[in-house]
C-alpha cells in the first residue's frame, strides 16, 4: 500500500495536466471490489466543474446515496435534463417516494406532457383533476370504452355538475347512438325551469310491473 499525502492543515495538493490539447489526467484501478476508485471528503464536501460534456459509462447498478437534499439542475435557457432508460421488459424507470404517507412527489411545470405505449394507471387515496382552461378526457380508439364509476358500493355518489349558465350547462350526446339509462331504484327529476323533451322518433313510457304505475303531476 502506499500513498500520497499532504499534512499540513489548510494546505492543498494538486494533481493536474496543464499544457492543453487532448491532455488526459486517467485515474485507473484494477482492484475488483465495489470500491476499486475510492473518493472520501471526511470533512467536507466534493466539487467538480465541467466545460464541456460528462459521460459516466458503467455495466454494473450504480446507486447515489445522499442523507441530505440532492439537487440536479440544468441551468441556462437552451438546457434541459433527460432521463433515459432502454430496459424492455418489466420496472424500466421506478420513482420510490412513499416512505410515509406525507410524503409528496411535486412536479412543476410550464407544459406537462404524458405519453404511455401500453397501459397507464393512476391510483391513490384521493386523486383531483382541476385544470383552468377547456378540457377533455377522450377514448380515440374505435370501438372502445370509457367507464366512469363509483365501485365500492354503501352511500356512495357519482356526481356530474356545472356551474354553467346556459341551457347546455350540463350537455351529453351520443352523436352517432342511443342513451340507454339502467336504474335499480326510484328516479327523480328535479328542476325549476321549463323543461322541454323533443324527440324525433317514436316516445314510449312503460312502467312495468303488476304494483307499478306512471303519475304526472302538476301543482
Amino acid at each position: 500500500d502506499s500513498n500520497i499525502n499532504v499534512t499540513g492543515s489548510g494546505k492543498d495538493l494538486t494533481v493536474g495536466v496543464v499544457g492543453g490539447g487532448a491532455q488526459v489526467l486517467s485515474l485507473t484501478s484494477a482492484g475488483t471490489g465495489v470500491n476499486a476508485i475510492d473518493i472520501n471528503a471526511t470533512a467536507g464536501g466534493l466539487d467538480v466543474d465541467v466545460e464541456g460534456a460528462t459521460v459516466i459509462t458503467t455495466v454494473g447498478a450504480q446507486t447515489f446515496d445522499s442523507s441530505g437534499q440532492t439537487t440536479i439542475m440544468s441551468q441556462g435557457n437552451a438546457s434541459d435534463i433527460r432521463m433515459i432508460t432502454e430496459h424492455t421488459a418489466g420496472l424500466a424507470f421506478h420513482i420510490d417516494a412513499d416512505a410515509d404517507a406525507g410524503s409528496e412527489v411535486k412536479i412543476d411545470a410550464g407544459i406537462l406532457d404524458l405519453n404511455a405505449l401500453g397501459a397507464a394507471s393512476l391510483d391513490g387515496a384521493t386523486i383531483s383533476i382541476d385544470g383552468t382552461d377547456d378540457s377533455n378526457i377522450n377514448v380515440t380508439g374505435s370501438g372502445k370504452a370509457l367507464a366512469i364509476g363509483v365501485a365500492g358500493g354503501g352511500a356512495q355518489v357519482l356526481s356530474l355538475t356545472s356551474a354553467g349558465t346556459g341551457t347546455n350547462a350540463i350537455d351529453i350526446n351520443a352523436t352517432a347512438g342511443g342513451l340507454d339509462a339502467d336504474i335499480e331504484g326510484t328516479t327523480v327529476f328535479t328542476t325549476t325551469g321549463a323543461q322541454t323533451f323533443d324527440c324525433g322518433g317514436k316516445t314510449t313510457i312503460l312502467s312495468q310491473g303488476s304494483a307499478s304505475d306512471i303519475s304526472i303531476v302538476t301543482e
